[in-house]
């Protein structure tokens, strides 16, 4: 039987440690959806406050446009219901991708090909739920850098998994 490399395993259970995480925060977000209204306040606050000081050369009218265009989408995108649906398609993309990295450990081919899948998964799903606006920029960043991170690394070293 072919042993698991120390460096495979070393990614896969960082996988597994964050997969898990998101589960879990991301099943806090569904239980907690209703908060969307403080949170839509917080991240308009911040925006203005950002780029206020950003944009120090744009006249008044600018600035407002800006910011009423940033309303506009928080307004459209962060809703009690589709926070909910974003938040129960993170839960079953994490789960994917922690079977795929739990059947990685094990030198399992389909692993890979879980874990890829369940990365674009969460990418697309989170797409449709949000836009392709700065909502949907912002809650998928995240899932785009470190999937195609983990996925990238997981693609390079497949040759060694088997089945």
């Amino acid at each position: 039987m072919i042993s698991t490399p120390k460096w495979l395993k070393i990614i896969c259970y960082l996988s597994i440690l964050g997969s898990s995480y998101l589960i879990s925060l991301n099943f806090s977000s569904y239980t907690n959806a209703n908060e969307v209204d403080n949170m839509r306040t917080e991240i308009m606050r911040e925006i203005e406050i950002r780029f206020s000081t950003a944009l120090a050369t744009a006249s008044a009218d600018e600035k407002e446009e800006m910011i009423a265009s940033f309303n506009a989408d928080l307004d459209q995108n962060l809703t009690v219901p589709k926070y909910k649906r974003q938040s129960l398609f993170r839960i079953v993309g994490n789960f994917i991708t922690l079977f795929g990295a739990l059947l990685m450990i094990r030198l399992r081919k389909m692993g890979y090909h879980l874990y890829v899948a369940g990365t674009l998964f969460l990418v697309f799903t989170g797409f449709s739920s949000m836009g392709f606006g700065l909502m949907g920029w912002t809650f998928n960043l995240f899932y785009i850098l470190v999937g195609l991170v983990f996925s990238l690394f997981y693609t390079r070293y497949r040759s060694i998994l088997t089945l």
